[in-house]
Formats: structure tokens, C-alpha cells, sequence
């Protein structure tokens, strides 16, 4: 148990021991730089030298094994060339016109003459292709010519050369009076194909070895042989000068010649070889020794010119970085070096400028922020508060100096139960942004103690779309909610006040209509028709105007039924076939047969359905068609548009019901399009005058719709058409759903009203 102790400690105490060899190279840069590239041109070199060393023997027997090749190719090839030669050479004799002519003479008259000429011709022939000795004789052995370098005589008792007959051209290897020969035999024949007379060529193969090892300058030993004898053995060396012991390589090759082979032994020293190898790394080293003493040098005084600056540099940095932006390299190198001082110069003046313009930024923000009405409540992706204004801690009865960097629930932490709730509001707000998916700005109105705010909020993104956190504005609004909830008791209060006199109004002007009116005149008849026609449009705005103020109080109460949304369509079409009709419209409703049930008012429902389709029956010119779309929709991709910013999906689930209207009609404008649900709002297009309206339909819808926790959105294009749509959640009616509608394939109701 008391080993390990003692064996870390001498662990320790080597590893201090060795440390102090390595202070030098941890000193500095100039040290690592130095004590690296010295220990790089060390290894550099001692590698280059082993590797050398290492790969002389494979260059020495490269060396040879190439010497041996060449001489033997330069061999095979002289050879070859002789057998050539003596081909040609015979048949050029043969073909020799002076020759042929003193045979011949010599057949009739029994004397052979040489003329002068043929002298000439004979010994160029011999010259030419070097040959040895070149014999004419007749058939019966004489000696015709006999042009001779070896004094070759091979004759019988009586004086006949002994060398064969050949009856065609010939090349014959073999020994004659002890000599080795290589023979060229072919016969000259007369006119009648008879032959005259035998030429040969005779190569004395000794002879004709050592001029091919001086001609080819061969430096390997030679040695011929034929059927195994040695018929001539051919040294480059003396044999004063020749050691025993110095190694060699032979290599033997046998060549054609004539009608048989001859087998050469090459034998090559490998002291020669040896000799030049050996002054090659000699010379290596010698000059790897002085190129790395001038590279020390040179390292030595490159790394002083490097290090000096790049240590001026790693100084200025420093100060950079504790917040010294005063410091400058002002280095005037034109190299990389130079290039990096005057960059980080350059960085460090626009650090300067980025923290000046960021801090003169920060506090024109911060006091913008501070001075404007409305609260400003700001947190990070963690929910840390990170920004309040004083508006927004009034607004909460919050202290902004405590709030920052706290996290959000800090702002529940008040006494009143009643303003608890719109904080929570607020929080759960917030925290909302923070985890939905799509971006954009959405707003509510809340509660806050004895105010009313308006929320305004949206998620902070950050670089490549991340989010960062979310803000919220909080505007208060309670005296425009108070002036609003005023105006509306008014128009209810005086809409209610007109109602009872335009119904009674109504009645009589119906009564009058219905009567006879055959002893008035035809002008009066107009006015009354006039009269009936603006007392039910009055109805119609006055009606209006009652729901719409009823929406707004509150007071626009939903009565929620099982509402089966295909039954809903089917009534509203029907309803509106005559006003389809009498504008020549046609209705062409598409509904996917598994439409589930909705948890609606179908009153509403029915008032949504009627808003948008009469708008787009008054809006489309004579002999279009109205499209109406119902389907479940699982994935609010497949939407016609974005929904309307006010009214964002609060549900956990993405089951709905969509119901799409669109067509093909006047369109509207793009400057109109933000106005569109906006109360008495109209916009100006080729119909507008012709229908009529109260610019009250689409805000009603949008209302009714936001009761029931949907969504509408729209888009138009102008001259082109318009589509409008619906979407409402989709509850679990399976309890209290009675009827179960059909599933089979997919059907397409049409209505035509023409």
C-alpha cells in the first residue's frame, strides 16, 4: 500500500529532472522555431545519408545488371550484323558481271585471269564487310582467287582446297585446320544453270571477336564458346592489373551464327562500379554537410527576422485583448508579416469605431426604449428577462433595476391575485413565441388589474434563422377600448331605436306595394319601388350594424352544436341560387365525403358561409363559375394563403376543417388588401357601385370566425379573382355525434343557377 506513493513521486521528480532540457525549446517562439527547424535539417540529413547508404547496393547491382545488358545487346547485335554481311557480301560476288565473265573464260579457254577491275571489285567487297579471306574455286577444287588477310590454306595431296560444295547459298559453322571459321558458300552458275564456280567468305572467329570487343568498346570480360569449347577468351584488363578478389557478375547468352550458336560469357568488375558509388556518396555527403551548416545559418538569421516582429505583434494583442485599443504595431515589412501588423492595426480600428458606434447605438436604443409609451419586454431562448423599459415596469408594478437578468416567472411575484392573471397571460405569451414554429408578429388584448393592454409579440432570430429569444410590446389601450365599447352602445342604442320604426316602415311599404296600383301613376310606382328597395337596404346596414356591435360588447354569444359543415354549405347554396341565378353564377361545390363534424354555432356558421360566397356571387361578372372547397386538412402547409396576422392557431392540434370560396371576378387591389376587415371598409372596383354594400360583411365574418378560435385568410389578385377561406378546429365528436356519414370515394356536388 505504500508503493504507489514513492513510485509517482520518482515519477515526478525524472519528469522535473528532464524538464530543464526542455525549458529552451518552451522559452519562446524564437526558441521553438530555432530548436524545431535545427532538429528538422538534423533528421533531414541523417535520413538522406541512411537512405543513400541504404540504396547504393541496389544502384551498384542495377549498374552492373544494366552494363551487362547493353554489352550483350551490343553483341547480339554485331553478330547478327556479320551473319548479314556475309549474306550480302556473297551476293554481291555472285552478281559481279567481271567476275562471272572471267570464270566463264576461264571455263572455255582453262585459264582464270584477274583483270585489274576485278582486283578492285574483290578487295572493296573484302574492305567493305571486313571479311577475313574470300576463295573462288571451280568445280574441280582450283584456286580461281584467293583474297586473303589470314593466310588460310586448307588443300589435299594434289592440291585441291578443302571446303565443302554447297549447291545454294550457305553459312557454316565450323573448325578448318584448327581454326574456328564462320563460312559463306554459294555457287555461280552459267547460263544453263550449271555450276562454274564456288565463292566463299571466311570470317576467322577469334579474329573477328577482338575486333568486335575494340570496335564496340566493350568493357566487360569476354568468352566464346562453341558446343562448350572455349574458342576465345577476351580481357579488358591485364593481367598484371587483375585482382582475384575483386567481385564480379557474368552472364552468359547464347547468339545465332550461321547454321549453329555461340555462346558468349560476359563477365563485368564491380570494382569500377564500386569506385564511382563511392565517390557519388562522398561527394553527397560532403555537400549535404556544408548545405546544412549554411541552412543553420540561414535559419538561425530567419528566425531572429520572424520572430522579432511576430513577438511585437503577440504584445500588442495582448494589450488588444485586456482593452488597450491605443496600441499599434506600425510595422513597414511588405511581407506576410508586415501584412498581418498593418491588418491587425486595421482590426483594431475598426474594434474601436464597432464599440463606439455599438456603445453610441446601444444608448440612442436604450433611451428610445426608456422615453417611448409603450412597454418594451424583452428575454432570451432560456426565459432571462433581458430588456424592460420603464413604461413596461409601470405597466407590471415592477422594478426594472430587479427584473434584469432574472427569469421570467420573477414578474409573478405580486399580492394582487387579479392582476396575477394577466401576468400569467403575458408569460405564457412569451413562452409561446419561444417554442412555435413560424415566424411573425401576433397581438390579444389582456386584462391587466384595472387596464386594458394590447400584446404584441414575436420571436427574436438570430443567424441563419435561430431563434434568440421573444419580445413583447404592451400598449396600453384602455381609454380606446373605453372610447370603442362607447361608440358601440351608441350605434347598438341607436341602431335598436331605428329598427322599430324602419320595421313598421317596412310593413306599410309592403302593404302599398302589394295593392292595387293600377290607377297610379307610373312615376309614383317608381318611388315606391325606390321606397321598398333603400328601407331594405336600410334593414339590411341597421341589422348589421346591431350584430357588429353586439360582437364587439361581447354579447355575441355562441351556441355550440354538433354541426355537420356539409349539411351547412348544401343550405347557404340553396339560399343563394336565386341571387346566383338572377347574376347568371355558377355554384360548383367540391367536398371530400369525409368531412368531419364541428363543434360550432351553425348560426354562425351559416352567416360565415352566406358573407363569403354572396361576395363572391356580386363581385364576378355574368356566365363565371363560384368555387366552393371543403376538405380536412391535416398540415396548414397546404393553406391558400397565410391566415390574417391577428388570428394565429392556438390549438395543440393541426386537425381542421377548411372551406375555401374562389373566383374568378374583379379581384381587389393590392394599396386595399391590409384594409379588407376592416369596418366599412370598400373596395373601389368596376361593381362596387353596382352592388352596393356596407363594408360590414367581412368584418362580421372575421369576428364570428374569431370566436370559434379559427382561422381566415384570403388572396386576390386584381382582374384575376379571389379566394377566400376558413379554417376551424376539428374536436372529438365521437360521443355525441349520432350519425355516422358515409365514407366512399370522393363526389363533386354542381349547382347550376343559370
Amino acid at each position: 500500500m505504500t508503493t504507489r506513493p514513492i513510485v509517482k513521486s520518482s515519477v515526478l521528480t525524472h519528469l522535473r529532472k528532464y524538464h530543464r532540457y526542455f525549458e529552451w525549446f518552451t522559452s519562446s517562439i524564437q526558441a521553438k522555431m530555432l530548436g524545431s527547424l535545427v532538429l528538422l535539417l538534423l533528421l533531414t540529413n541523417v535520413v538522406t545519408t541512411v537512405v543513400l547508404l541504404l540504396g547504393t547496393g541496389a544502384i551498384r547491382e542495377r549498374l552492373v545488371d544494366q552494363q551487362l545488358t547493353v554489352e550483350s545487346q551490343l553483341l547480339e547485335e554485331a553478330l547478327a550484323q556479320t551473319d548479314d554481311n556475309v549474306v550480302e557480301a556473297l551476293s554481291i560476288l555472285t552478281s559481279d558481271p567481271l567476275l562471272i565473265a572471267a570464270i566463264s573464260q576461264a571455263h572455255i579457254d582453262g585459264e582464270f585471269i584477274v583483270s585489274e577491275r576485278l582486283y578492285e571489285s574483290i578487295t572493296a567487297v573484302r574492305d567493305r564487310f571486313e571479311v577475313e579471306q574470300m576463295i573462288v574455286i571451280d568445280t574441280e577444287r582450283r584456286l580461281l582467287v584467293n583474297e586473303t588477310l589470314s593466310g588460310y590454306e586448307a588443300v589435299d595431296e594434289q592440291g585441291h582446297y578443302l571446303l565443302p560444295r554447297c549447291l545454294e547459298q550457305q553459312r557454316i559453322l565450323g573448325a578448318y585446320a584448327n581454326t574456328r571459321l564462320l563460312i559463306g558458300c554459294t555457287p555461280i552458275r552459267s547460263e544453263t544453270a550449271t555450276p562454274i564456280a564456288f565463292v566463299y567468305v571466311i570470317f576467322d572467329l577469334p579474329m573477328l571477336f577482338q575486333r568486335l570487343q575494340e570496335t564496340l568498346a566493350l568493357q566487360a570480360d569476354l568468352g566464346f564458346y562453341i558446343s562448350d569449347q572455349r574458342i576465345s577468351m577476351i580481357s579488358t584488363q591485364s593481367a598484371g592489373n587483375r585482382s582475384f578478389l575483386v567481385p564480379t557478375k557474368s552472364r552468359d547468352i547464347n547468339v545465332p551464327l550461321g547454321d549453329g550458336q555461340v555462346r558468349m560469357s560476359l563477365r563485368v568488375s564491380r570494382q569500377d562500379v564500386d569506385e564511382i558509388i563511392n565517390a557519388s556518396v562522398q561527394g553527397t555527403l560532403i555537400s549535404s554537410g556544408l548545405t546544412l551548416l549554411a541552412l543553420l545559418l540561414g535559419v538561425i538569421w530567419l528566425a531572429r527576422r520572424l520572430t522579432d516582429p511576430i513577438l511585437k505583434l503577440s504584445a500588442i494583442a495582448q494589450a488588444v485583448a485586456d482593452g488597450d485599443l491605443s496600441q499599434r504595431a506600425n510595422l513597414v515589412q511588405q511581407d506576410e508579416i508586415g501584412l498581418l501588423g498593418r491588418s491587425l492595426d486595421q482590426a483594431t480600428d475598426t474594434i474601436m469605431t464597432l464599440f463606439q458606434t455599438q456603445e453610441r447605438t446601444a444608448s440612442e436604443r436604450h433611451a428610445i426604449l426608456q422615453s417611448i409609451a409603450d412597454g418594451v419586454l424583452a428575454i432570451d431562448k432560456h426565459a432571462y428577462i433581458v430588456m424592460i423599459n420603464r413604461a413596461a415596469a409601470a405597466l407590471l408594478k415592477q422594478d426594472a433595476t430587479l427584473l434584469q437578468g432574472q427569469p421570467l416567472t420573477r414578474l409573478q411575484l405580486t399580492d394582487d391575485p387579479v392582476f396575477v392573471v394577466g401576468i400569467q397571460q403575458i408569460i405564457q405569451r412569451l413562452e409561446r413565441e419561444l417554442s412555435r414554429r413560424n415566424r411573425g408578429s401576433s397581438e390579444e388584448r389582456i386584462s391587466l388589474g384595472e387596464r386594458i393592454v394590447r400584446l404584441r409579440s414575436a420571436p427574436i432570430m438570430g443567424q441563419q434563422g435561430k431563434k434568440k429569444g421573444a419580445v413583447v410590446v404592451i400598449q396600453d389601450v384602455t381609454m380606446m377600448v373605453e372610447s370603442e365599447q362607447a361608440k358601440s352602445a351608441f350605434i347598438a342604442t341607436a341602431s335598436h331605436e331605428l329598427r322599430t320604426p324602419l320595421t313598421s316602415l317596412r310593413g306599410f311599404v309592403d302593404l302599398l306595394a302589394r295593392s292595387d296600383r293600377t290607377h297610379i301613376a307610373e312615376m309614383q310606382n317608381l318611388a315606391i319601388d325606390t321606397i321598398k328597395r333603400q328601407t331594405d337596404s336600410l334593414i339590411v346596414l341597421v341589422n348589421d350594424l346591431l350584430e357588429m356591435a353586439r360582437l364587439e360588447q361581447g354579447e355575441q354569444l355562441a351556441e355550440n352544436v354538433a354541426v355537420d359543415p356539409a349539411a351547412i354549405i348544401g343550405e347557404v347554396v340553396t339560399i343563394l341560387h336565386s341571387f346566383a341565378e338572377q347574376r347568371q353564377i355558377q355554384l360548383l361545390v367540391e367536398m371530400t365525403p369525409d368531412l368531419p363534424p364541428l363543434w360550432i354555432d351553425p348560426v354562425h356558421l351559416r352567416r360565415i358561409l352566406t358573407n363569403l360566397i354572396s361576395n363572391a356571387i356580386k363581385y364576378s361578372y355574368p356566365e363565371q363559375t363560384v368555387h366552393i372547397r371543403a376538405a380536412l386538412l391535416d398540415d396548414p402547409t397546404g393553406l391558400p394563403s397565410q391566415p390574417h396576422a391577428a388570428m394565429p392557431w392556438v390549438h395543440s392540434q393541426e386537425r381542421s376543417v377548411m372551406i375555401a370560396v374562389e373566383d374568378r371576378g374583379v379581384g381587389i387591389r393590392a394599396s386595399d388588401q391590409p384594409s379588407l376587415f376592416t369596418r366599412f371598409f370598400r373596395s373601389e372596383n368596376p361593381l362596387s357601385v353596382e352592388v352596393g354594400g356596407t363594408g360590414l360583411g367581412l368584418a362580421i365574418t372575421r369576428s364570428l370566425v374569431a370566436i370559434h378560435q379559427g382561422q381566415i385568410g384570403f388572396w386576390s389578385k386584381e382582374n384575376e379573382g379571389s379566394c377566400f377561406w376558413v379554417r376551424l378546429p376539428v374536436h372529438d365528436m365521437s360521443a355525441t355525434l349520432s350519425r355516422e356519414r358515409e365514407v366512399g370515394q370522393e363526389t363533386v356536388t354542381v349547382i347550376d343557377t343559370r
